[in-house]
């Protein structure tokens, strides 16, 4: 006789499936959104009140909203979906403009976990939620703690309802659903904790911000009625906050490579693919701006020489890839707000985390690596999206806890297709930008080689007008006191004595804009070199232990500076971090606070990062993405040291970046290449 079990799920499963499942909190909140997307609605307000204790969040949408019946037959049943296959029929809903908008949408969320990773926020769950004006609203009532008792079945938890409280005053919708979580976990008012990663906001707040902007970024010609209002009572940066809607695709890159997958009648892929060009590419390639569309069907041959599978497992998919060239990386980030690579989307909808956080699922990082650098397509000049469905792709299935899609053949045929394309993107990219310009002229490149010499030179220049400056002041001050003095018939013999001090002093200044001039005109025609990281830190350093010993303060080059060589010209990188490490010595500080100066590097994306971090007060008022030349100086003139530091980097195909500034102190990141195309080494 055979006899059976079943399974009697614990209390405590709401917690391992909620709040231990879900590692970051953007998640459970992109869980919310994503059900309000599903549920019809139009707007979608997520507002933080953190100011007073105890905080809370509001995530409220005017969609569909629920019923009692309705509730019951999806919220309280983790695991199932009116939205998952197999589903019985749901029953007719009220004809609404929000259920106009569900009817047309496809459905981003099938396995009803969504609603447990509300305890991964915060201690206590509200939702208030009814589908018209007319109905009273239903109030439910979930205190995670009640889930903690192992002992009993998941079931035993009784969970309170009423149709007696109403929903929070400040919640703009009159009908759909509203979420209210209470004793928030996390600090949403601070920054990331950890080291900035290249690319990604350094608040909660503007970590959030940019997520749902990836999720809602679906850049395709379909726009979606939905609309995301991010707001909180308390907030580090402005630009942390706002409104959020679907983006549309970059329409003016530099190269947009489109491409379409569909099987053909025996199940093998047919490419569609179709190129175009910024009016700077097409005269560069001397090819037209829009190229036809060209379809060719995936024979033996080409699946061997591409690198693909013969078959389409996966179900057809498209996307386009988006370059910029290396000189243009600074206006690709402007125009392309995503920082990483290819984002994928399913149903218009971001699926994590490819292309998220340096996800290099595509292989473009691989693939320069593979080359040791010189790959045509950089990282950091690369984007795009791939288009995937429900509908169409059915193989493809995400994982439960959002990150990612299973392991399959459906995958794994469907990553290798992507991958092949975008070495087909490359192949084209190398074709028509990097081999013309490696085959450039002679004389193109001996202009290009003086043009930049002479800019290196004008740097320099510039850098050492700086640093006379203050003795040129002090010499201009001392001949207003000999003019003064001078002609005087009696003058005594103390002011004698005064008249030698002032043209002492007046030798000495001269003595120093001498030797700066003598300096001038012996230094060597700056020019580019291979050397280690490590040696342009320490010879900036050592020209500021004087400084570091009058003030008390404590300069440390942290341990860990990559051995690899930069390309850079010596001479003006050294002057500019020395600027960088005197400016940072000298920012004020508070009362009772020691200085601190600490320099650390690293190794990123084939850049070496130096990061010169202090403890000062930060500077008030600064805003991201404004010059540096426009930054107030915490020592009362104009920053010009940062301003020249700034120019002289970029000049050495660096970069300058003030990644942070507050109360508790301010970093700048130097961003040194490894290689720089154009120059020899």
């Amino acid at each position: 006789m055979t006899s059976t079990f079943a399974f009697s799920p614990s209390a405590r499963l709401q917690r391992y499936l909620g709040a231990e499942l879900i590692a970051d909190p953007n998640v459970a909140i992109i869980e919310f959104i994503k059900n309000s997307y599903d549920a019809g609605a139009s707007r979608v307000l997520v507002q933080f009140d953190i100011a007073d204790e105890p905080a809370r969040l509001v995530i409220a949408d005017d969609g569909v909203g629920m019923d009692e019946a309705s509730f019951d037959r999806n919220w309280m049943h983790p695991g199932f979906s009116e939205k998952g296959d197999g589903a019985p029929p749901a029953p007719p809903r009220r004809t609404s403009a929000a259920e106009r908008r569900r009817a047309k949408r496809q459905p981003v969320g099938e396995k009803g976990l969504g609603r447990l990773a509300a305890g991964r926020l915060g201690a206590r769950l509200e939702v208030f939620t009814r589908e018209s004006p007319s109905d009273r609203w239903l109030h439910v009532d979930f205190v995670w703690a009640r889930f903690d008792d192992m002992t009993i079945p998941l079931d035993r938890v009784r969970i309170p309802f009423d149709y007696d409280t109403p929903p929070p005053s400040d919640v703009p919708f009159t009908s759909g659903t509203a979420v209210v979580i209470h004793g928030l976990i996390q600090r949403w008012d601070q920054r990331v904790r950890g080291r900035a990663v290249h690319g990604r906001r350094t608040t909660r707040l503007g970590r959030l911000k940019q997520d749902l902007e990836f999720l809602l970024r679906p850049m395709t010609p379909t726009q979606q009625d939905f609309t995301i209002s991010l707001v909180s009572d308390l907030v580090l940066n402005r630009e942390d906050i706002g409104e959020i809607t679907p983006g549309a695709a970059v329409a003016d890159a530099y190269y947009s490579y489109s491409f379409q997958f569909t099987p053909d009648k025996a199940g093998r892929p047919v490419i569609t693919r179709t190129v175009a060009r910024s009016p700077e590419a097409a005269q560069q390639s001397a090819r037209p701006q829009l190229d036809k569309p060209l379809r060719r069907a995936v024979t033996d041959e080409m699946a061997k020489a591409e690198g693909r599978p013969l078959e389409l497992l996966c179900g057809p998919f498209g996307g386009t890839f988006l370059y910029n060239p290396p000189q243009l990386a600074q206006r690709a980030k402007e125009i392309d707000k995503s920082p990483v690579g290819v984002l994928l989307y399913r149903d218009g909808l971001l699926v994590e985390p490819y292309g998220v956080d340096e996800n290099d699922w595509v292989g473009a990082r691989a693939r320069k690596a593979q080359r040791h650098g010189h790959a045509a397509i950089s990282p950091d000049t690369f984007s795009g999206f791939v288009l995937i469905s429900r509908r169409e792709n059915g193989a493809l299935r995400d994982m439960s806890n959002r990150l990612g899609l299973l392991d399959s053949p459906a995958s794994e045929n469907f990553i290798e297709h992507v991958r092949a394309e975008f070495f087909q993107f490359e192949q084209l990219v190398e074709d028509e930008i990097v081999v013309p310009r490696q085959q450039g002229g002679r004389a193109e490149e001996a202009q290009g080689k003086a043009e930049e010499t002479q800019r290196l030179t004008a740097i320099k220049l510039r850098s050492l007008a700086h640093s006379v400056r203050q003795p040129l002041q002090g010499l201009a001050w001392d001949l207003v006191t000999l003019e003064a003095l001078e002609g005087r018939a009696d003058i005594p013999a103390d002011a004698r004595a005064t008249l030698h001090e002032v043209r002492e002093s007046v030798s000495n200044h001269i003595g120093r804009v001498e030797a700066r001039i003598q300096e001038l005109l012996s230094a060597p025609t700056p020019a580019f070199a291979e050397v280690k990281p490590d040696a342009l830190v320490r010879q900036a350093v050592a020209q500021l232990h004087g400084v570091a010993q009058s003030r008390e303060a404590e300069l440390t080059i942290i341990d860990g500076i990559p051995s690899v060589d930069v390309l850079v010209p010596p001479d003006i990188v050294i002057h500019a971090l020395a600027s960088l490490i005197q400016n940072a010595l000298e920012a004020g500080r508070p009362e009772g606070r020691a200085p601190t100066v600490e320099i650390r590097a690293a190794l990123q994306n084939g850049d070496v990062v130096i990061e010169i971090t202090d403890n000062g007060t930060g500077v008030e008022g600064f805003q991201t993405g404004t010059s540096l030349s426009e930054v107030p100086s915490t020592k009362g003139r104009p920053a010009a040291g940062l301003a020249d530091a700034e120019i002289a980097l970029t000049a050495s195909r660096g970069a300058l970046v003030l990644t942070r500034t507050d109360g508790s102190g301010t970093a700048f990141e130097v961003r040194l290449p490894t290689r720089v195309a154009g120059v020899s080494r």
